[in-house]
């Protein structure tokens, strides 16, 4: 693949230490043979379509710098909204479920008005979600759950660099988690939802995680699971769940059960 001029200044960027304005505005830098030997092996990579994330090692995600790796997921603009979303449901406001994405949906339902004592964040991968709720006002305790310790230590280094307190993480089966978990407690999650078989952009199929991403033949394989564990504990106040939109009706019904 051929690489854009945008992607081109943010690689230059990277390898100057600089902002991207920097990268923009000094079209003339000049660069040492080590940086200019570093810059062909980051474009090559790129032309053979690596995800920029993973090369520079950071995604924006809320407005903020988040480190990323092949470990994690690459955070998207549809679980920017997902966070809305959970924090709309702290707040008390009715919240109905709604298209964040095109085919993407935030899953809202909440089963009790009992005040929430803790936020679940289940398959937390970068911990973008959980901090970036603690950024954004929460003062719950948040718990960070996810099978992948590589991605857990990707999270307590985002923890890290943002200075968040409040936030724990599990290296455990969230639906586990979620079944056991004995205060009133919210469950947000952005789980592997693809069903199996599905054809992905390359950058992605070729480079992210499969395990964050696929999840048998209809994608519900981790969420059937997850939503009867948080529906069968009863300090459970809700849920919101990203899922595609043709999983929603058959959330529905798992919860219906």
């Amino acid at each position: 693949m051929t690489i854009d001029r945008t992607d081109r200044e943010l690689l230059l960027a990277h390898v100057l230490g600089k902002p991207r304005s920097f990268a923009v505005a000094h079209p003339e830098v000049s660069l040492d043979e080590h940086q200019s030997s570093m810059l062909a092996s980051l474009i090559e990579r790129r032309e053979n379509g690596e995800p920029l994330s993973y090369i520079t090692g950071t995604k924006e995600f809320y407005g903020r710098e988040f480190l990323v790796t092949k470990e994690t997921l690459i955070p998207r603009p549809a679980t920017e909204a997902l966070v809305e979303s959970a924090l709309k449901f702290l707040r008390g406001e009715e919240g109905k479920t709604h298209e964040i994405d095109n085919g993407i949906s935030a899953y809202i339902s909440r089963f009790h008005d009992t005040p929430v004592q803790a936020v679940l964040d289940v398959g937390t991968g970068s911990g973008c979600i959980a901090i970036t709720l603690a950024l954004e006002g929460v003062s719950l305790p948040i718990i960070g759950v996810d099978m992948s310790h590589a991605a857990l230590i990707i999270a307590r280094k985002n923890q890290m660099k943002f200075s968040v307190k409040n936030i724990q993480w599990i290296h455990q089966d969230g639906t586990n988690v979620v079944r056991n978990f004995h205060r009133p407690f919210l469950l947000v999650s952005n789980p592997p939802y693809i069903p199996e078989g599905t054809a992905l952009e390359k950058t992605v199929q070729d480079f992210e995680p499969h395990t964050a991403l696929f999840a048998g033949a209809d994608g519900l394989n981790v969420i059937r699971p997850l939503l009867m564990a948080a529906k069968n504990n009863k300090n459970c106040a809700g849920v919101v769940v990203e899922m595609r939109n043709e999983q929603v009706k058959s959330s529905y019904g798992i919860l219906a059960l």
